[in-house]
């Protein structure tokens, strides 16, 4: 399916505190969003570390993504690994 959007991603790789499991972390916005990839990032590592912190969890994926768009066309893109949020435009 033919995608109408210019996409950017800022993606790295995690390890848990053993450092046996390891998870590649991507977010993938609107190229006129990119600035605001760093801020989805760096909240999306402090609240993997949370869950490790506070129930002692490990990964259980390898892969983690996250699209934030407004287009709709890349709705039926998801899959086990991605979240798709998708912003609500709204009129005044």
């Amino acid at each position: 399916m033919p995608v109408a959007c210019s996409i950017g991603c800022h993606s790295l790789s995690l390890s848990d505190h053993s450092d046996v499991a390891q998870v590649n972390l991507a977010v993938y916005v609107q190229q006129r969003n990119i600035e605001k990839v760093h801020w989805a990032m760096r909240s999306l590592k402090q609240a993997m570390k949370w869950d490790e912190d506070t129930f002692g969890l490990e990964y259980d994926l390898s892969e983690f993504n996250i699209v934030a768009v407004s287009c709709a066309a890349l709705l039926p893109l998801v899959c086990d690994s991605t979240f798709i949020l998708r912003r609500l435009a709204t009129r005044v």
